[in-house]
């Protein structure tokens, strides 16, 4: 028989034997409730060790963000550094090694060098330099220019350019102006070396007229194409003549050859140049004697 007993009863309650069961109903209390198999320190170190875990993480994140932080700012003072290191705030110019017989001012050069920089501003930075696009750009208002070429940083901001000018194989003056052209065909106006080899001989007096300083250009160039091929192929050119009333035609002389080679502008350099040496070795083999030799006509070389 089970009994079953009340606390704050005023009844008294039978003595308990062996097998019965007292069920006792305590009232709700407040604060910490214990349970079986429960330790007294127990609930107050799961709150200590959940507190201690909370600060961990806490400091985990502290320093994960502060770590990304000092990175940022790292990378940041470094791009800063590099920057700086290859801006090239100011220009300064100076000439090749090579000897020149005319004064060099740099200022037109170094204008251009900033105007370049001014319409690409990614060119300040001396990695995104583009020589070849510079030097381009200088040459088509000073043709002199050869090549430009980012020497040193004398400075943290300050640019070294060197320059090289081309050196003239002809030259011609044409109605009171001097014009130069080098071995690549380049007409250029100031000559900053010595006198070239080879002087255009105009027989008949022609003078440009309106327009015609594009042909002139145009011929000059072509002059200076063929000096460099016939030089290239063992011969010295030692004249180039402009016959009377024409400036589309070329007559060059040749040192130890006694004809005169006849060309025209209207054809390539090159084929009137191989035309040429197989005309002077048959003429040579033979033992011919000629006064000039024709080329003008592509596969034909006439002469008398």
């Amino acid at each position: 028989m089970k009994l079953f007993r009340r606390h704050g009863s005023s009844r008294s309650a039978p003595p308990r034997r062996r097998g019965d069961i007292e069920v006792v109903h305590d009232e709700p209390k407040t604060g910490t409730q214990f349970r079986r198999n429960q330790t007294l320190g127990q609930p107050q170190r799961a709150k200590q060790e959940e507190s201690s875990r909370g600060r961990a993480h806490q400091l985990t994140s502290q320093r994960r963000k502060m770590s990304m932080a000092l990175l940022v700012v790292t990378i940041a003072v470094t791009v800063m550094i590099v920057l700086l290191t290859q801006m090239i705030a100011r220009v300064t110019v100076s000439q090749s090694s090579e000897q020149l017989s005319t004064a060099f001012d740099g200022a037109p050069y170094e204008e251009r060098i900033n105007e370049f920089m001014a319409k690409n501003p990614a060119s300040r930075l001396r990695f995104a330099l583009q020589e070849d696009a510079l030097s381009q750009f200088v040459a088509a208002s000073l043709p002199e220019v050869q090549s430009l070429k980012l020497r040193s940083m004398t400075d943290i901001v300050n640019g070294q350019f060197t320059i090289t000018f081309r050196k003239p194989v002809a030259s011609w003056s044409i109605d009171g102006t001097q014009y130069f052209v080098d071995s690549n065909g380049v007409v250029f106006g100031k000559n900053y070396y010595g006198t070239p080899p080879v002087a255009i001989i105009d027989e008949g007096g022609v003078r440009p007229e309106n327009g015609e300083s594009i042909a002139s250009g145009r011929f000059l160039s072509f002059v200076g194409t063929v000096i460099s091929l016939v030089e290239e192929g063992g011969y010295e050119v030692v004249e180039a003549i402009v016959p009377i009333d024409t400036t589309r035609q070329l007559d060059i002389k040749i040192k130890d050859v006694g004809p005169r080679i006849r060309l025209s502008i209207d054809r390539g350099a090159g084929g009137q140049v191989v035309d040429m040496k197989a005309a002077l070795k048959h003429l040579s083999s033979k033992g011919i004697g000629a006064q000039y030799v024709d080329v003008r006509v592509a596969g034909r070389a006439v002469y008398r």
